[in-house]
């Protein structure tokens, strides 16, 4: 085995290597196969160099740490994990058989009923990580393989939780992209509280699957562009277009709750239970209709990127942290921009529609006296307000402990959350338990807050130092005293 990788006949955690299925920048993914059993296994391997950097290891360990939480057959299982001999670390995965549901999107761009239930499978793996405080935040097509099932209906499969967010006590482990300030997602897919770098929520997740739920039924997602910014701006401020504008077919229910999934403050926004329950009730609704046949409309040339490629769009940091996912095993990869020649076409178009408007322009000029050109206005842009609210959230060890404002009014006991209105300034409550040390903890008004804090116990005042007992005076025990004392002049006893 080399330094760095794995070679093919080299074995790791007793799979053979067979071959390479994706490399990136991070490391490669593998596959391996046990030749006593037959089973084979997805074999994920960070680059030994990257191992001296604590984030990208922190990242790299993160997903075995979280898929090792999880046991939903809608989640990739987790086989082991470890250090390699010559360097290195590895995760040993199920291998999965099987296409992503982004390549299927590539080629059937909308999926109708079929793809309210495979929402509604995702919706169920995700709430088995939720019960275990386990947030995905990096959910999109090319993250869920598609498994043939003898249904007929495909069964899911999540992977890539390497960025996942966990519980509060490992938060020394996962949270090192909170510390260095940045954001690490795909932004066609982030939630707007992802965007804006604030605390995130299981909610945050129903706002992805929201989103690969309206581009499974128009064939897009409802925000595209070639610049990230402007894509994170658009999640935060600009509502999606009504799903039903883009694809009448849909009923109105399922338009309804897409919308509600998609909202932009978390709290409105459904629970995974209610997303799966909803989703598998509408995909057995008989109203349904067919989505109409995708036609091959040359008036979409304009849109500013490929919608077979929303999910290719990462954002710089993911593009320096981005590992080998197991996407990579059924040819998912970055799909390529358009041709030039397309590209070299349309300007020609353009080109020959822009000038023969000149000219028809000039000739009916020539005919008819100039009128006054009227400007047009401006298009309106609808803009949701941000955020009226933060939320605050705070935990104790242990628990059970009152939370008192500075009047002295107790607001709760830990686990405590509160939704509090947009401001400035520090708003400090007192933690007091019986039995501990009282504590002061601050929220800031502007930004979502979430705390962990351990009480110290109240140790036992010291005893009080007893008085000293006087010395008594020692009791003669009646010794005889041999000695005699006379008086000279009477000769008589003294003593």
């Amino acid at each position: 085995m080399t330094e760095k990788m794995p070679k093919p006949d080299d074995v790791v955690f007793g799979y053979r290597i067979v071959r390479v299925i994706g490399k990136g920048g991070m490391g490669a993914v593998f596959e391996g196969v046990d030749d006593k059993t037959g089973q084979r296994a997805a074999i994920k391997v960070l680059h030994a160099q990257l191992t001296h950097d604590p984030e990208n290891l922190a990242r790299f360990l993160n997903e075995a740490k979280a898929i090792s939480a999880l046991n939903h057959p809608g989640i990739v299982r987790l086989l082991g994990s470890g250090e390699l001999d010559g360097g290195g670390w590895f995760i040993a995965m199920d291998y999965v058989d099987g296409e992503t549901l982004s390549a299927r999107l590539k080629r059937e761009k909308r999926l109708g009923r079929a793809g309210l239930r495979l929402a509604s499978q995702i919706a169920s793996a995700l709430q088995s990580a939720h019960r275990r405080n386990i947030i995905h935040r990096d959910l999109k097509p090319s993250n869920i393989l598609l498994k043939p099932s003898d249904s007929g209906e495909p069964e899911i499969r999540i992977i890539d939780f390497g960025i996942a967010k966990m519980a509060a006590e490992d938060r020394e482990v996962q949270d090192f992209h909170t510390r260095t300030g940045t954001m690490i997602g795909t932004p066609v897919y982030m939630a707007p509280e992802q965007c804006r770098g604030v605390t995130v929520t299981d909610r945050t997740d129903v706002y992805a699957l929201g989103i690969i739920l309206y581009q499974m039924l128009t064939g897009r997602p409802p925000f595209y562009s070639q610049a990230d910014g402007d894509i994170l701006a658009m999640h935060i401020l600009v509502p999606p277009k009504p799903l039903r504008d883009v694809e009448p077919a849909v009923p109105e229910k399922v338009a309804s709750f897409v919308e509600r999934m998609l909202a932009k403050e978390a709290t409105e926004r459904p629970s995974m239970a209610e997303v799966e329950l909803v989703l598998r009730e509408l995909a057995d609704d008989p109203s349904w209709s067919s989505p109409a046949i995708e036609q091959d409309d040359t008036s979409s040339v304009s849109l500013p990127i490929s919608l077979e490629t929303p999910e290719s769009l990462p954002t710089q940091v993911s593009r320096g942290l981005a590992a080998p996912t197991l996407g990579a095993i059924h040819g998912q990869t970055a799909a390529p921009t358009r041709k030039a020649g397309i590209r070299t076409s349309l300007a020609i178009t353009a080109a020959v529609v822009v000038v023969g408007s000149l000219v028809a322009a000039l000739q009916v000029r020539q005919r008819h006296t100039p009128q006054p050109i009227v400007a047009p206005e401006p298009p309106r842009v609808v803009v949701t307000q941000l955020p009226k609210s933060v939320r605050w959230m705070l935990r104790t060890s242990p628990p059970g402990a009152s939370v008192l404002d500075e009047t002295g009014q107790e607001l709760g006991q830990t686990p405590w959350q509160i939704e509090h209105p947009l401001g400035s300034g520090e708003q400090v409550v007192t933690i007091r338990k019986s039995g501990f040390i009282d504590l002061k903890v601050s929220f800031a008004k502007d930004r979502d807050v979430e705390r962990s804090e351990a009480l110290v116990a109240v140790r036992p005042p010291p005893p009080e130092p007893r008085p000293p007992t006087p010395k008594r005076p020692a009791v003669s025990k009646g010794r005889k005293n041999d000695s005699l004392i006379l008086d000279f002049k009477t000769h008589k006893k003294l003593n």
